[in-house]
């Protein structure tokens, strides 16, 4: 219930910083407030009961992970002297991926999140190719990479697609195609995990970042929202250029 009072709350009376800067009204109804430059993100999440009950107008829907069962938003905001081609180069840059680090709850320690990541030249019979350059990323093609984490058995396929893009904006929508695996046990579907980020400039030298990460959920795969928030900083801080491991962690 607190939750749901809250996100009516960003609904009806948000931040007027959120509301004038960003360029995606459906998703910011979702959204926290911008922190403070520097301080940690906001961050919010809403279980399937909140997120159904929540309304937005119909040629919205596809941009909202509607389909999850969890859904973590997160916003943040950081000094940044470069320009919107360059942060989706690091969209881009697939390999960086490789040895993000997030706060483990059910070890109490930090983990490597993504130990293996690789772009594809394709869906079909994918072959590992380096990674996606600026105008690839631009192009408004569906692109391919694959990834393992720490707590899956193999690699598993995403697609990545920049929705929009502007010299101070931009919005990446990220989702699962393939199935993802815990040795024989299947933890998610294909569509079962997507995400979407949206960076953009709120004033000369500082940048606002938010990202909604939907996850639906099944019976063999009940992590708790602690590991779906941590997850969702490991990403913002290596977008944003912070240590991965910086103390403290998100969701201790």
């Amino acid at each position: 219930m607190r939750i749901l009072l809250l996100v009516a709350l960003l609904i009806c009376v948000g931040p007027a910083e959120l509301r004038s800067e960003l360029r995606w009204p459906c998703e910011s109804a979702l959204l926290p407030p911008y922190p403070a430059v520097g301080a940690p993100p906001n961050l919010l999440t809403i279980r399937s009961g909140e997120l159904a009950s929540i309304a937005a107008p119909s040629n919205c829907q596809a941009r909202i992970p509607w389909r999850s069962s969890l859904l973590v938003a997160l916003a943040g905001s950081f000094r940044y002297a470069g320009n919107a081609d360059d942060l989706l180069a690091r969209f881009g840059s697939i390999s960086a991926f490789r040895g993000i680090k997030y706060w483990s709850v059910t070890d109490s320690a930090w983990r490597i999140l993504v130990t293996d990541a690789g772009a594809l030249d394709g869906l079909d019979m994918p072959h590992r190719r380096w990674d996606f350059t600026v105008s690839e990323m631009k192009s408004g093609r569906d692109l391919y990479f694959d990834q393992r984490d720490n707590r899956s058995s193999g690699l598993v396929i995403y697609r990545m697609r920049v929705l929009e893009q502007g010299e101070s904006h931009a919005a990446v929508e990220v989702e699962n195609v393939t199935s993802v695996w815990l040795f024989v046990i299947p933890l998610f579907d294909p569509g079962d995990l997507q995400s979407l980020y949206m960076f953009q400039r709120l004033s000369p030298g500082v940048w606002g970042f938010a990202s909604l990460t939907g996850a639906r959920e099944g019976a063999l795969n009940p992590s708790g929202t602690a590991s779906y928030v941590n997850r969702a900083v490991a990403i913002y801080r290596h977008i944003v250029g912070i240590p991965t491991d910086q103390f403290p962690p998100a969701s201790p």
